[in-house]
C-alpha cells in the first residue's frame, strides 16, 4: 500500500531544496522552474487528501529514479547525500 503522507513529507523537503536560487538542473531533463512546478504540483496533490492517481505515483517514481531528474539536480546542486536519504524514504512511500 502506498503512503501518500510519507511521499508528501519527502516532496516538501525536496521543494525546499529546489527553492534555492542556485539549484543546478544542467544535468537534468528539466529546467529549474519546470522541476519546481512538477514537484510543487505533485506535492499539492499529495497534501490535498484525495488519493493520487496511478499516473501521479508513476511521476513520483520517475522523479526519484537513479540518475533521474532529482538525483542529477541534487548532485550538481550539492545535496546529493541528502537526496539518497530522501529517495529511500520516497521508495518506501511509493
Amino acid at each position: 500500500m502506498s503512503d501518500q503522507a510519507g511521499l508528501a513529507a519527502v516532496l516538501r523537503r525536496v521543494a525546499q531544496l529546489l527553492a534555492d536560487d542556485d539549484v543546478d538542473t544542467s544535468w537534468s531533463s528539466y529546467e529549474a522552474d519546470d522541476l519546481r512546478d512538477e514537484v510543487g504540483g505533485l506535492l499539492a496533490r499529495a497534501e490535498a487528501g484525495p488519493p493520487l492517481s496511478e499516473a501521479e505515483w508513476r511521476l513520483a517514481q520517475y522523479l526519484f529514479l537513479p540518475t533521474g531528474p532529482l538525483q542529477e539536480t541534487a548532485i550538481s546542486s550539492g545535496w546529493g547525500d541528502e537526496f539518497l536519504e530522501l529517495a529511500d524514504r520516497a521508495d518506501e512511500a511509493i
